[in-house]
C-alpha cells in the first residue's frame, strides 16, 4: 500500500512540477532547492508539491540560486 501512496504522491508532484514550469518558464527550477532531494518520504514529496502549488497560486516564482553558488553545491 505504501508503494501506491508513494506513486500517487510522485504523480501529483510531477503534475504540479509541470504546471510550475508552464507558468514560470522551462528553466525556472534549474537552480532551485524547494525540497530535500535525498528524502523520498511521502510527507516530503507532499510538502514539495504544496510549495509548488503555493508559488503558482501566489504568482511568485522561487528565487534561483546564482550559478556560481549552484555549481559549488554538492548533493
Amino acid at each position: 500500500m505504501a508503494e501506491n501512496n508513494l506513486a500517487e504522491a510522485l504523480e501529483k508532484h510531477n503534475k504540479m512540477y509541470d504546471a510550475y514550469l508552464a507558468v514560470f518558464g522551462e528553466n525556472s527550477l534549474d537552480r532551485v532547492i524547494y525540497c530535500d532531494p535525498l528524502d523520498p518520504r511521502i510527507e516530503e514529496i507532499d510538502k514539495a508539491t504544496k510549495k509548488l502549488a503555493k508559488a503558482i497560486a501566489d504568482n511568485t516564482p522561487f528565487k534561483q540560486i546564482d550559478e556560481e553558488t549552484w555549481n559549488s553545491l554538492i548533493f
